[in-house]
């Protein structure tokens, strides 16, 4: 199987074949990646960074910054990323693409298209 379709096995063990996955899960299934060669610690960093960025501007746009202390802030990034974040496995996979650690491939696409 092609690394982008381990990668995707290994998230939807993770979460137990179900349609949600938590970033706990997550971070467990790509850690698993990494240490199997599908990925490389740098590409699990870059993953895990555009996420952290994506949470922080959500939180921005929700919360806004005008009660947090710096600390309060990295400490509601973190709290919503570990309760409250859930997405399907293909998301996840769609992040990787768009961030170049996976290219889209025919092979992937069709999968995607029948999943």
């Amino acid at each position: 199987l092609p690394p982008e379709l381990r990668v995707f096995c290994l998230l939807k063990t993770e979460c137990n074949f179900g349609i949600k996955i938590s970033w706990s899960e997550i971070q467990s299934a790509l850690e698993a990646a990494v240490h199997r060669g599908f990925l490389s610690k740098e590409q699990h960093s870059d993953y895990t960074t555009a996420m952290h960025r994506r949470m922080k501007d959500a939180v921005l746009e929700e919360d806004g910054t005008g009660d947090f202390s710096d600390q309060d802030f990295e400490a509601a990034v973190f709290a919503r990323l570990h309760k409250h974040f859930r997405v399907r496995p293909r998301c996840v996979m769609a992040t990787l693409s768009e961030l170049g650690i996976f290219k889209v491939s025919t092979v992937w696409s069709d999968f995607m298209d029948d999943a």
